[in-house]
């Protein structure tokens, strides 16, 4: 019986919902999220606190971004990708509870959070890609997964308030101006898994040094961008 009232049904549906219905997917509308097959697409509130609702998968590209009013966000675990700019330019935005199961971060998903205080990566993440969290001037305190290999080009540039930064031992990869700007970072330690560091990924001024293996890629960094070495 079913089968025979679906297209009477379906009539009274919109597109997107059908859309969402044969495909198995999540539709999730209302004034403030806009959500299909597990993506969030746009969020429209504003809210102070937002709770993602429990099912969305992907936060979409620009889905928060430039929102005035939010200022704490909280991802359910079933999100495992943040795509490109989600929430860039959010002038508010003090604190995310990122998902565990969190496996991706787009390009400058954070860019331009002028508040944003502190972020934990989830482990499931390897890559900080370019511009994650540049200008999170308000930035302070980082905490990385163990499995991070690489930081990519300007992720953390511009984050001014970043004092110290703990490196995982497995990464290998810290690209051209990651940390560029990062006035305030003093002593890192990075071991001998980095074999590569771009350009002007540190800089030298202020209390920074480099703790590292002599011999290492590096204590070679260090002296050639004439920041202090500290060897080990």
């Amino acid at each position: 019986m079913f089968l025979f009232r679906l297209p009477r049904l379906m009539s009274r549906l919109s597109l997107a919902v059908v859309i969402a219905l044969l495909a198995g997917g999540m539709y999730y509308k209302n004034k403030e999220f806009v959500a299909l097959g597990g993506v969030l697409y746009k969020y429209r509130g504003a809210a102070a606190t937002v709770k993602v609702p429990e099912g969305v998968k992907v936060i979409g590209k620009g889905a928060f971004a430039k929102n005035a009013a939010v200022e704490r966000v909280e991802l359910p675990d079933s999100v495992d990708s943040v795509r490109d700019l989600a929430f860039a330019g959010c002038p508010r935005l003090k604190r995310v509870r990122l998902s565990p199961n969190l496996s991706q971060l787009g390009k400058g998903a954070f860019t331009g959070c002028g508040s944003l205080e502190r972020i934990t990566i989830p482990s499931k993440v390897t890559n900080i890609e370019e511009l994650t969290f540049a200008d999170c001037k308000s930035l302070e305190s980082v905490t990385l997964p163990a499995g991070l290999l690489a930081i990519r080009n300007g992720a953390f540039t511009g984050c001014g308030r970043l004092k110290e930064i703990d490196f995982p031992s497995r990464l290998a990869t810290i690209e051209a101006g990651a940390f560029g700007l990062c006035k305030s970072l003093e002593t890192v330690k990075l071991g001998p898994s980095v074999t590569f560091i771009g350009p002007a990924a540190f800089v030298p001024g202020g209390k920074l040094a480099i703790k590292a293996k002599e011999g290492s890629a590096a204590a070679e960094y260090a002296r050639k961008m004439h920041i202090r070495l500290q060897t080990y």
